[in-house]
Parts: C-alpha cells; structure tokens; sequence
C-alpha cells in the first residue's frame, strides 16, 4: 500500500478509480487464505483498522483528523 503512494494514491486519477484499484487490487491481497483463518476478534479489528488506514490514506484524510471525521464518515465517502 505504502508503495503505491506516488504512483497511483498522490496522483491525478479520480476517486472512483482509486476506490476500485483498492478493491481490486489490495484487497484480494489482504484477503488471500481467509477462507482457512481463524478470524478472532484481535485479528477482525486489525483488518478493519488496515482497511480504515487505506482508505483514509486514499483520501488524504490525515490521522490527526480522527475527530472530524469518523469511520462511518469515510466508509460513506468510499461507497
């Protein structure tokens, strides 16, 4: 993710793009063997903490900015 960032997250392509690039790209990644996880309510919050960090990262929503914008706020910017 990380190293996406001035190739395609600080670029120029518009939002819809960026948000399917993620969901086509990054996260079948992150996902790749859950089927045989055993998904426990430690490992559940820190892949919704990752996917919360992408996605604000995909925003440009800075992490100090964790009082005005929630959550919810986000998922609702990125469908």
């Amino acid at each position: 993710m990380k190293n996406l960032d001035h190739g395609i997250w600080k670029s120029c392509i518009s939002l819809p793009t960026k948000i399917r690039l993620y969901n086509v790209y990054i996260i079948p990644v992150i996902m790749y063997g859950a089927n045989v996880w055993s998904l426990t309510v430690a490992s559940q919050r820190r892949l919704d903490a990752f996917d919360q960090w992408c996605l604000r990262h995909i925003l440009h929503i800075m992490h100090t900015a964790h009082v005005s914008v929630n959550n919810s706020e986000v998922r609702s910017r990125t469908e």
